[in-house]
């Protein structure tokens, strides 16, 4: 008896030929598994992210879908869903579906080899694989990806479609379409895009044979495409048209929406049932099936039939005059050229050298009946690409995540070009003659010679100012040597790869330039990419991270999980939080069945151990929280975008000018001279100043930032009986916390000012945002606004006398100063904060000189000394020296009243003498310093030499944010003065550190703040404060 045949018997490699090809593509697939499922939970879940993953989990537990515009296709939603089901819900599986997707990205351009080449297309997956956009996004729990991925699936279809012609692959694009319009709206551009492509494919086939109607690939698709897509077009245009009722108000649906969309759907069935009615009626319905299942969540929201195809456009559409995230017209032309530059050059040198080699191909002697796919697949993707890059640069709504529809198809052009060169090149003959050596030599005599110019411009800086007749100092030989080898190593790889070059043809060098360049921008994409994804992560620092949830929220979770596990044992603890803070907490709250959502404000007393609430909405929940302890914390962090400017650029402005731009044609053509302004740009002089373009390089190169985050925060309030029992604080311990907070409450009193002067404005008198205070011999008082980057000078009753200063870097002008101090002679020394330097003025508001850069020390004592990451306090003591604290470096300069150096204390750190977060700075009459060390939570005293005195800790400053800066000041009587912004109080202390009194509470009145800054004492004892939020300055008598 004859054994049977089972598949298990089959040889396993049978019809596997392992060969380089494979190896290559094992590996893209594991590196590509690796970077998209490793450590997916950590990070935080932004806004839109908590959103999709909560709405994901209601649908998993049950409680349905409905389709709303707003939140885009269902597809994501059932997706997670499922997921959900398989493997539970939680930060990393919440991201799982969209990494399948980022991998099924990187694999899609093996069902293009036939069109790429094999060459291309393993570039193609290599670059999909380390591409910085996709990998993030991959990792993203955002429609784009998915829609991304049906995107490279309709590519797919309709290349082999017009390729084979084979039936499966309209039913694959209907697919395809069904799942990018159940998807995300952007689904709209795509397929206008493919749809307009393909209609000159086919006007341009038909101008040769005139037949119709035209048996032709491109005619099917253009069919089946409008067919299809027609009714998700124009039912809403049309409704839209007829004026009777507005297609975005989801709530009034009913018949006429209906008719409109059956009648719509009826004539393009026509048309479909006249092109092909067997092939057609199985594709739409494929498309129709997956589209009705989808957005009516399994048949059981039906409303979904008109949010789908009526209410998805009318939203996009309208979200485009909103302008989301308002970014310039240039935002992509930033964006891909920092991170997806690879690609993006790539693909424009593919454009040019297609055109060319296509140019010179001989002409077939018969006319093919239809396009060859490999021949048009480069004009496919240019045209792809930039009517892509001009709709999604026109729309209103322009964001990171949608430079993934933009680098698409810019990588299958440049793997389509790297793979034809690769394809070209005679590799026997390059190995013959040693032409891979350059692959090393070339990128490494660039960077020698890069150092080469560097040290040439050190020592033309030498030079310039003559020979030192004294020889060379240290740091001027170490340039000249530096010049010296550079020099001599940059004639040595010239000349080596001079060796090499001259036995190669021009092309062979050519290639391997190419080639040495593709290598060195890989390593830079490689780690462009781990920095944003695995470095940076939720951490504000990179152009594609935009805004998002801070780590400070996932600490808070963890805080919340071990308060709720040691006060009743599970989830079942009470958390309050209001809509502020809905988003992400509704996501990371879903299992605690007690939680409390209360708006904008609660209707009554919370009884809550826990309550989350946004600093806007603080004020109305205060009365009902006056027995918690609170601490603040950073709920989202952004981008700081300073590219906005370009925007600003006179270059840009004068173009688009008709009379600037005929002045400059006019220049170009007969050198008459127009107008002048024409080459202004405020980027131009910005790069023209050493510390700005050290900045652009320090981004570029390294992903530093020398601005600071900005954010928008929450207050963490615990009830006092739980924290005196069982919560465990970080920073400090919390019994000692509460017992504090008695001990303030003993201490507070009602203090009215007796003057008040300011409001909101940039007026004389008026402010914004002030900061800091001084006080000159004669009683005048100095105010550091801000916002406005100036200072104003008053009176000590609040009389305007000047104002000085304007937003820019040059002398004279400040952005953003916080410290000012005023010395013996009445010098006015201000932190210009962000331009990183102090400036010195007299007392009318004249300039004399100022000093400081940039400069990061990431917490350590480095030299030179003079440089700064945000000064903001500045204290004088009574010999005339400056004591300064550099806040972002967590360190004390100290210097002479012209600038120069004398000594540096601290560094990072919470033992004696070292600081996290230093602000406020005051120093007494028996010379003893004063330094407010904001993060630890306390007073830290030194002598005039600053050696370490002692210390108190302060019940005050618990929240990290951009505006929690306090200030100190010193009276007559040796008692120090501190506020304490983000609680609207200030707190007196003797020298000893004991608690004497405290004032203030949140509020507008004259014994109110919000958010107390600056604080200065005059001789009389009076006390002025700068009410910042209110746009005030208060002046109260002396405390008694």
């Amino acid at each position: 008896m004859q054994k049977r045949f089972s598949i298990l018997d089959r040889p396993l490699l049978a019809k596997i030929t392992l060969n380089w090809e494979l190896i290559c593509w094992l590996t893209i697939i594991l590196v590509t598994l690796a970077t998209r499922f490793w450590d997916l939970g950590s990070r935080a879940q932004h806004h839109d992210e908590s959103m999709h993953s909560f709405y994901s989990w209601e649908l998993f537990r049950g409680r349905g879908f409905i389709h709303n515009p707003l939140l885009h296709g269902p597809f994501l939603y059932h997706a997670n869903a499922v997921i959900y089901f398989l493997f539970g819900a939680s930060d990393y599986t919440s991201r799982v579906a969209p990494a399948l997707f980022g991998f099924g990205i990187v694999i899609a351009p093996y069902f293009l080899r036939k069109w790429l080449g094999r060459y291309g297309a393993l570039a193609a997956a290599a670059m999909f694989a380390i591409s910085p956009g996709f990998l993030y996004f991959s990792r993203f729990i955002r429609m784009d990806i998915f829609a991304a991925g049906f995107e490279i699936l309709m590519f797919i279809a309709i290349i082999k479609y017009l390729d084979e012609r084979k039936d499966l692959y309209l039913y694959l694009l209907a697919a395809a379409l069904s799942l990018a319009f159940s998807t995300k709206e952007i689904s709209y551009i795509t397929t206008f895009i493919f749809g307009t492509f393909l209609v000159i494919v086919l006007v341009w086939e038909w101008l040769r044979d005139r037949k119709f109607p035209p048996d032709l690939a491109s005619f099917d698709l253009v069919i089946l495409i409008g067919s299809l897509c027609a009714p998700l077009y124009f039912t809403t245009l049309v409704i839209k048209a007829i004026g009777l009722w507005d297609p975005l108000d989801y709530t009034n649906y009913g018949q006429h929406d209906l008719l409109v969309l059956l009648l719509v759907t009826g004539v393009f069935a026509a048309l479909g049932l006249w092109w092909n009615w067997r092939r057609w009626v199985t594709a739409a319905g494929i498309f129709w099936a997956i589209y009705v299942l989808l957005h009516t969540t399994l048949l059981t929201s039906m409303g979904g039939l008109l949010t789908g195809p009526i209410g998805s456009l009318g939203y996009w559409l309208a979200q485009q005059g909103v302008k989301r995230g308002g970014q310039p017209w240039f935002y992509y032309l930033i964006l891909i050229p920092v991170y997806e530059f690879l690609p993006f050059l790539l693909g424009l040198m593919g454009m040019g050298y297609l055109s060319f080699t296509t140019a010179r191909r001989k002409r077939e002697e018969e006319p093919r009946k239809a396009v060859w796919p490999k021949n048009i697949l480069w004009v496919f993707l240019s045209y792809w690409f930039l009517v892509a890059f001009v709709i999604y640069s026109w729309a209103g709504e322009k964001m990171p995540w949608l430079v993934v529809h933009l680098t698409l198809p810019i990588i299958l052009l440049a793997a389509r070009f790297i793979g034809d060169v690769l394809e070209r090149a005679n590799w026997q003959e390059l190995r013959q003659r040693r032409a891979h050596y350059l692959l090393v030599l070339v990128p490494t005599a660039g960077l020698v010679v890069l150092g080469f110019l560097s040290a040439s411009l050190g020592l033309s800086g030498i030079l310039s100012r003559g020979l030192p007749a004294a020889g060379f100092n240290l740091g001027e030989l170490n340039t000249l040597v530096r010049w010296l080898v550079t020099l001599l190593l940059s004639g040595v790889f010239i000349y080596l790869t001079f060796l090499i070059a001259r036995r190669l043809r021009v092309t062979s060098i050519a290639r391997m330039l190419l080639f040495a360049a593709v290598l060195v921008l890989t390593v830079f994409t490689i780690r462009y990419a781990w920095i944003a994804n695995y470095i940076h992560g939720d951490i504000a620092e990179d152009m594609l991270v935009y805004t998002q949830t801070t780590p400070d929220v996932t600490m808070v979770m963890e805080e919340i999980e071990r308060l709720s596990e040691r006060l009743v044992g599970g989830k079942e603890m009470r958390v309050a939080f209001d809509e502020f803070t809905s988003w992400p907490f509704w996501w990371y709250l879903r299992d605690y069945p007690n939680k409390i959502f209360f708006g904008k404000e609660p209707m009554g007393p919370l009884d809550a151990p826990v309550v989350l609430v946004g600093l806007d909405n603080e004020s109305a929940v205060r009365p009902y929280l006056t027995n918690y302890v609170r601490r603040q914390y950073r709920l989202r962090w952004w981008f700081p975008e300073d590219y906005r400017q370009l925007a600003n650029c006179g270059v840009i402005k004068a173009l688009r000018n008709p009379d600037t731009r005929q002045a400059a044609i006019d220049y170009l053509l007969r050198r008459e001279v127009g107008d002048p302004n024409i080459v202004q740009c405020t980027i131009i002089d910005n790069l023209r100043n050493p510390e700005a373009r050290q900045s652009a390089i320090d981004f570029l190169l390294y992903r530093d930032l020398d601005q600071p985050l900005g954010s928008s925060d929450f207050a963490f309030y615990l009830r006092e009986d739980v924290a005196a029992q069982i919560w465990e604080s970080s920073a400090v311990p919390i019994a000692l916390q509460v017992e504090a907070s008695a001990e303030y409450a003993e201490a507070h009193r009602e203090v009215s000012s007796i003057t008040t002067w300011g409001e909101p404005g940039a007026l004389q008198g008026q402010f914004g945002f002030p900061k800091d205070l001084a006080i000159d011999s004669q009683g005048n008082v100095y105010v550091a606004d801000s916002q406005n980057h100036r200072i104003q000078k008053f009176d000590s009753e609040g009389t305007f006398i000047t104002a000085w200063g304007s937003v820019g870097q040059e002398p004279g002008q400040l952005t953003e100063p916080w410290g000012i101090a005023v010395d013996s002679e009445d010098n006015v020394y201000v932190a210009d904060t962000w331009n990183h330097r102090i400036q010195k003025f007299t007392a009318d508001g004249e300039f004399i000189t100022y000093w400081g850069a940039h400069q990061n020390t990431d917490g350590q004592l480095l030299e030179p000394q003079g440089m700064f990451w945000g000064p903001r306090g500045i204290a004088v003591d009574l010999e005339g020296n400056l004591f300064v604290t550099d806040t972002g470096n967590k360190r004390i300069q100290k210097f002479d009243s012209e600038g120069n150096p004398l000594g540096q204390w601290g560094g990072g750190g919470s033992l004696p003498g070292q600081f996290q977060e230093p602000v406020g700075i005051a120093i007494d009459q028996d010379g003893n310093i004063y330094v407010a060390d904001t993060w630890n939570q306390r007073v830290q005293i030194f002598d005039a030499d600053f050696q370490f005195r002692t210390q108190w800790r302060v019940d005050a400053w618990s929240g990290d944010s951009v505006v929690n800066k306090p200030y100190l000041a010193v009276d007559g009587e040796g008692r120090i003065y501190t506020t304490d912004p983000e609680r609207y109080r200030v707190l007196v202390f003797d020298s000893e550190g004991n608690l004497l009194a405290i004032f203030g509470k949140y509020g507008t009145d004259e014994t109110s703040f919000d958010l107390p800054t600056g604080i200065a004492v005059d001789q009389e004892g009076n006390v002025y404060i700068s009410d910042s939020n209110n746009h005030r300055i208060m002046k109260f008598a002396p405390i008694e």
